[in-house]
């Protein structure tokens, strides 16, 4: 499967703003991976994604770099999700005990991520299942079983609707 041709065909978008918005979400997944699993499963991706740094460096320069941003662009967006930050912020959101509110930040993270490479909230429609077709020819079983329980908006558990789409337009709201 071709997710950069896939984004770029769907969403109309250049090949280095679809391989940022991959390097970004699926950075976000391997980021929530790691903190629930440990290394092994973020390694799995990691090995069967071999791309991914390179997908991560475009983020980098289409999302933001670090100086672009007080929070360090897409590093330090992504930092407040994956439980990075310093502990006057309670370790980031993974380490707060209000895991209810992690999904909504995970969706406030990918609005930006969005909105950053120009696309509106209704996009999110069309690349979450693309990633998630995208996720399941790469990895094993019991891998993705881990990625949807951290990355439950890829499917339908967001709201009204279903998927991220669903839980953007409830978080819009």
């Amino acid at each position: 499967m071709d997710i950069i041709g896939d984004l770029t065909s769907q969403l109309g978008i250049s090949s280095d703003k679809a391989q940022a918005l991959a390097g970004s979400v699926v950075g976000l997944i391997g980021g929530r991976l790691k903190e629930e699993f440990g290394e092994e499963s973020t390694r799995e991706l990691e090995d069967k994604i071999p791309e991914l740094d390179e997908w991560k460096r475009a983020a980098e320069r289409v999302v933001g770099t670090e100086s672009e941003s007080s929070e360090g662009g897409l590093s330090g967006l992504l930092a407040g999700v994956m439980g990075g930050g310093d502990d006057a912020q309670g370790g980031g959101l993974l380490g707060s005990a209000l895991g209810a509110l992690s999904g909504a930040r995970d969706i406030n993270v990918i609005a930006t991520i969005l909105s950053k490479i120009g696309l509106d909230a209704s996009k999110a429609a069309l690349v979450a299942p693309l990633l998630l077709n995208f996720l399941k020819s790469r990895v094993g079983e019991g891998t993705l079983k881990q990625i949807m329980s951290v990355a439950p908006m890829l499917t339908g558990g967001g709201e009204e609707g279903g998927g991220l789409m669903g839980a953007l337009g409830g978080f819009l709201k």
